[in-house]
């Protein structure tokens, strides 16, 4: 909706000028009326309206008076001249001053019907270019936030952004673009102070300074909002410096998405807890992705939108687990000569979120990727060209799968190639035979386990690929110089400072 102020000392041309047309249809409405130049001037400032029609001889200021004081508006309204003269001086000054049109009185209905048109035309043009020359100015504003270099001096961050920064806390909060979620509406203390950019179609950036005290009244009104609003606010942890700003963006983004994991519109404040709560899990997928236990890699992942629900993480911590997972599936990929195969990992928050649409579309990509490597594994390579990384992909192939019977006869046939081919290459550019490789990665994994885990040894044992105890327990000590038993005594004492 366009605004238009119009003015006239006529009283009866004014009411009659504003019943002439049916304003809303070209999108417009009557927001201010004025008797003279002067208080036409007072309507303008205060209205700040797209579309200003005036009369050209008004008392107090005329109407090329009034044009020439608003010259120096960075967003002057459109301005339509009406007279009663058909002076030739003033149409040509009134043009010069950057008039859209002249219309002399009495103004006809399809005259002034026409002229409406163009200026809504123009009044659309103008909106557009002003909106995209904020949209630059906002995202050049976001960009430099985003990526201050060490050490830049403070006030320089504050004078950037447009801001004083007199009290001592900084906080950024993300935001839906929504009706009433704007600046204003998040009542904010009196004492705080408040920058908002519009950071894309969907989401709007708050920068924050507020003092020590104003923290609980600032979480209480964005709760307040996002619960009357129905939309979703993130917020960083709190800093007494803007340098900071690059961090606390990243906290408030990853706050801000907590609802791709809670499916609800809440407020949301970023917690260095969150950053840990995703650990154990990863650490526990790496463990079974070494052991190639594929039937307890996909549980693990199928409990990932119950286990996100329940402990709430942040949404870079939801990412890192996803990169981690692609890393080590596409490590194997490129090992066995397919890195056709792999998939590209997730840039950034925004992309994952933009990627899937919920945390169980999260899970089924995982379990696809998981699927799909080990149906790898299964089939084999007999039907195809070794890799060309031949020795590469055997030692990715011998981790990958230290429970299972592993020989140069396995491994030939596994990759499609003669045993004495196999054999004579791996030596010749690792220099050390296959079945040696094979036993040093065994006992390194067994070490891994004795370590980490509460595994009997005689588990360890099966899952190193020795069914047999008493065999695996002689290469342990030759390779160890003491049982397993002791080493994982040794490995449980606390190390001396």
């Amino acid at each position: 909706m366009f605004d238009v102020v119009i003015a006239d000392d006529e009283p009866y041309i004014l009411n009659g000028l504003e019943k002439k047309l049916p304003w809303n249809e070209f999108d417009m409405r009557i927001a201010g009326k004025a008797a003279n130049g002067l208080e036409c001037l007072e309507t303008v400032r205060r209205v700040k309206p797209d579309l200003v029609i005036t009369d050209i001889r008004m008392p107090g200021l005329t109407g090329l008076e009034l044009i020439e004081r608003l010259l120096g508006y960075e967003d002057r309204p459109i301005v339509v001249f009406m007279s009663g003269y058909a002076e030739f001086e003033y149409a040509r000054r009134a043009i010069e001053l950057g008039a859209l049109s002249y219309l002399l009185k009495p103004i006809g209905q399809k005259e002034l019907r026409n002229t409406m048109q163009r200026a809504r035309a123009e009044a659309e043009r103008r909106r557009t270019r002003l909106n995209d020359r904020r949209a630059r100015e906002e995202n050049s504003i976001i960009e430099f936030i985003s990526s201050l270099p060490p050490g830049i001096d403070r006030k320089v961050v504050l004078d950037r952004i447009g801001m004083k920064g007199r009290q001592e806390r900084f906080v950024l909060l993300v935001a839906d673009r929504a009706p009433g979620s704007d600046g204003a509406a998040l009542l904010l203390p009196e004492s705080a102070e408040c920058v908002h950019l519009p950071s894309g179609e969907k989401t709007s950036l708050f920068v924050v300074c507020h003092s020590e005290r104003d923290e609980a009244q600032l979480t209480k009104a964005a709760v307040r909002l996002c619960s009357e609003r129905n939309i979703s606010i993130g917020a960083s942890l709190s800093s007494s410096s803007p340098v900071d700003f690059p961090l606390l963006l990243r906290q408030a983004r990853a706050a801000y998405h907590s609802r791709f994991v809670t499916d609800r519109n809440e407020f949301t404040r970023y917690s260095l807890d969150q950053g840990r709560v995703l650990s154990e899990l990863l650490s526990d997928f790496e463990r079974l992705f070494s052991l190639g236990d594929e039937a307890r890699l996909r549980r693990l992942a199928e409990q990932l939108p119950e286990l996100c629900r329940s402990v709430r993480p942040a949404a870079d911590e939801i990412l890192a687990f996803v990169n981690a997972v692609l890393t080590s599936v596409n490590r194997v990929l490129f090992a066995q000569g397919r890195p056709e195969r792999a998939q590209v990992l997730l840039g950034d928050v925004d992309q994952m979120v933009g990627s899937f649409t919920s945390m169980e579309a999260v899970t089924s990509f995982l379990c696809e990727q998981l699927d799909g490597l080990f149906d790898a594994r299964r089939s084999g390579a007999a039907a195809g060209d070794p890799p060309a990384d031949l020795v590469g992909a055997v030692k990715q192939h011998v981790q990958n799968n230290l429970d299972s019977e592993l020989n140069a006869d396995t491994i030939a046939s596994r990759f499609g190639v003669e045993k004495s081919v196999l054999v004579t290459r791996f030596r010749s550019e690792t220099d050390t035979p296959l079945g040696e490789f094979i036993r040093g990665a065994r006992m390194d994994h067994a070490c891994f386990l004795l370590q980490h885990t509460r595994l009997s040894i005689q588990e360890v044992s099966q899952m190193c690929g020795y069914d047999d105890y008493f065999y695996f327990a002689r290469l342990f000590r030759n390779s160890q110089g003491m049982s397993a038993s002791e080493y994982r005594r040794m490995q449980s004492k606390p190390h001396a400072d």
